[in-house]
């Protein structure tokens, strides 16, 4: 009886971790986004950024959605970014 041992695939694991590394890169700089979008509207009010975050994420949803479908972790960063920088300055 000949047994052979289970092995990971060579390239799949490379390009995995590939992905998940452009993946992480684009969510980064999608909360960066937000971030500088809050503090440039932070003197106009809180809720001024908020509602110029929601009009980014939307518009950001939309334009994803006529390429290839709605990118919704990206549009959660750039939130995510304009409410950590309220957060912090409250």
């Amino acid at each position: 009886m000949l047994m052979t041992h289970k092995t990971r695939p060579g390239s799949l694991y490379p390009e995995l971790k590939e992905a998940m590394r452009a993946q992480i890169l684009r969510l980064s700089l999608h909360f960066l986004a937000g971030i500088v979008l809050a503090m440039f509207l932070l003197p106009e009010g809180a809720a001024i950024v908020l509602a110029a975050a929601a009009a980014a994420a939307g518009v950001k949803a939309f334009y994803d959605y006529l390429n290839r479908g709605v990118n919704a972790p990206a549009c959660l960063c750039v939130m995510l970014g304009a409410m950590a920088v309220l957060l912090v300055t409250a």
